[in-house]
């Protein structure tokens, strides 16, 4: 029953079978050259037990020149085995490392390309979660678990043709470097400790940044800043390379150091076997060949027993995964808005979120170039669903969104728009790398114009490094009124020709938020404004008031 329910499981993942066939094809280069070192270990490996009989039955014969030989092609054959293994853990290391770099860029570009109530769906730690752990899951398959059974039934098949050849028999083995290989062990942890804290760091501040990237989704989308975030993805993952390659490399020297007493004490146990012998207390020289091809037969069985879980264990991370691989989303051809002034025309919108009643419904309005006006009503009407309506965050079941400009109607673009979202939308880092997400291009001067027009200049000149003050997780360290001038003036710095204001200036007090105001409409005169508001301050500097309620 529990076979049938197993086979059933795989007979139902079609789509994920599919997936993971197509992810294993498109790495089968990687895939041969894995294949291919392992085989040359598991032919070393039969080889090394097939000459272990022969330099012991040879001594039985007292044949001491092709004693010597075998003895001298037994200790090559293990030299040439601990290279070649430590070349695969090497190689495999890094082509995991670069394929799940690969795989996870691919992932977050989706992720950036999705619509926002389609992405709205995942939680931000469920998919940060599918970017870490399950795209790792389904890449340690491809590179570690696919290749490994290949080499698992090659060493089963080559082990049980000799045994069958020779007979099984028993033997002793004995373990002379144990105590040896724990110094070293306990040499090699105290060395790797640190390397191994850095690598969590890293894993850490990745994680943090997959997580913001995710969570403030629009914000990157909304300024055009998917290119810089995935140039700094690269940055943090090959920083996480170069820590990896080192620890690799202090482990694989140790563990060089480690088989070389394993050999060392194994050609000992030999010789001295072999010596016993030629005085006739052992007499079957075959028997300690028998005994490696034993365990080389119960090492691969045990292996493609384990294979299976991990087999389903992929399928269910690849299936979770599988949204953000397999879909294809359009890309918005980028647009120069250089001086431009520009309003916007919303036509008969009508939309909806997926099983829920229409959230807006026969909507319309027109903004001129420059205008200014002010969105009120109640809350949850679909204030702010109008404004990633704007954006092309979400798409309106009925109805369409054009831009405005003196020549006519054109088709919206999300160039045209900078944003000030509701709540802090700050990423860690410094104030000035903030700032930047607004235009990556930004001159220092153009960064302290906007940063003075939002009443943000005063307070980053008391911080100790001003501009280049560090923030923490969601700005932690400032106030949020603080934080809020932040974000605004990051908005100002995208000089885009249309400024959407998402209760933008609450955790203002009135006399900042007057002078926020009155300094955006002095400086920003061609600038269209949409503020969507609850407070009466805007309602002085607007050229109209819009109730939603009104012309839903």
């Amino acid at each position: 029953m529990i076979l049938l329910s197993k086979l059933n499981l795989i007979i139902e993942n079609k789509t994920s079978n599919r997936e993971l066939l197509k992810n294993i094809k498109k790495y089968w280069r990687t895939i041969f050259v894995i294949v291919s070192l392992e085989s040359l270990v598991v032919f070393t490996i039969t080889s090394t037990a097939v000459v272990s009989r022969n330099v012991l039955d040879n001594v039985v014969v007292y044949n001491s020149g092709k004693f010597g030989f075998f003895l001298g092609i037994y200790g090559l054959l293990q030299v040439g085995m601990i290279v070649l293994i430590s070349i695969i853990s090497h190689y495999r290391t890094i082509v995991q490392t670069k394929t799940l770099n690969e795989l996870q860029s691919q992932f977050l570009t989706s992720a950036f390309l999705m619509s926002w109530d389609d992405l709205s769906k995942y939680h931000s730690g469920d998919i940060v979660t599918r970017l870490t752990v399950d795209v790792g899951t389904v890449v340690s398959f491809i590179i570690t678990t696919f290749p490994a059974v290949f080499s698992s039934l090659l060493q089963l098949t080559l082990a049980f043709v000799i045994v069958l050849k020779y007979d099984v028999g028993l033997a002793l083995y004995s373990f002379l470097s144990a105590p040896i290989v724990a110094v070293i062990s306990y040499y090699l942890s105290k060395k790797i400790q640190p390397l191994q804290r850095k690598i969590n760091e890293t894993e850490s501040q990745y994680r943090v940044f997959l997580n913001e990237s995710v969570q403030n989704n629009a914000i990157i989308r909304t300024f055009e800043n998917e290119n810089q975030h995935l140039e700094k993805m690269s940055t943090i993952q090959k920083f996480k390379l170069k820590l990896i390659k080192e620890k690799k490399k202090t482990i694989i020297g140790a563990n060089f150091m480690m088989q070389s007493i394993y050999i060392t004490a194994s050609l000992i146990a030999f010789g001295w076997g072999a010596y016993k012998i030629s005085l006739g207390i052992i007499t079957f020289g075959m028997f300690t060949a028998i005994m490696q091809l034993l365990v080389r037969m119960q090492t691969p069985i045990e292996s493609l027993i384990r294979i299976f879980p991990k087999y389903i264990t992929t399928l269910t991370a690849l299936e979770r995964c599988n949204t953000f691989f397999s879909t294809e989303h359009p890309k918005q051809k980028r647009i120069s808005v250089s001086n431009l002034s520009v309003g916007v025309q919303l036509k008969d919108i009508h939309f909806q979120y997926e099983d829920s009643k229409p959230v807006i419904s026969n909507f319309n309005l027109i903004v001129n170039p420059g205008e200014k006006i002010a969105i009120m009503g109640e809350s949850g009407i679909g204030k702010t669903t109008l404004l990633r309506i704007l954006m092309g965050l979400v798409q309106p079941i009925s109805g369409y969104v054009k831009s405005l400009d003196s020549d006519g109607l054109k088709e919206n673009n999300t160039a045209y728009y900078t944003y000030v979202p509701q709540g802090n939308t700050l990423f860690s880092g410094s104030i000035r790398e903030n700032m930047y997400i607004g235009n990556p291009e930004a001159t220092d001067d153009e960064i302290e114009s906007v940063l003075k027009i939002a009443c943000a200049d005063n307070f980053i000149g008391k911080l100790e490094d001003g501009i280049d003050t560090e923030l923490g997780e969601k700005g932690l360290g400032l106030s949020e009124g603080q934080l809020q001038r932040l974000c605004i003036a990051r908005a100002l710095l995208r000089k885009a020709p249309v400024l959407l204001l998402d209760e933008a200036t609450s955790a203002l007090d009135k006399v900042t938020e007057e002078n926020v105001i009155e300094g955006i409409y002095k400086n920003f005169p061609q600038t269209s404004v949409i503020a969507i508001t609850h407070r009466s301050t805007i309602l002085n500097y607007v050229d109209r008031v819009i109730q939603i309620d009104d012309v839903n």
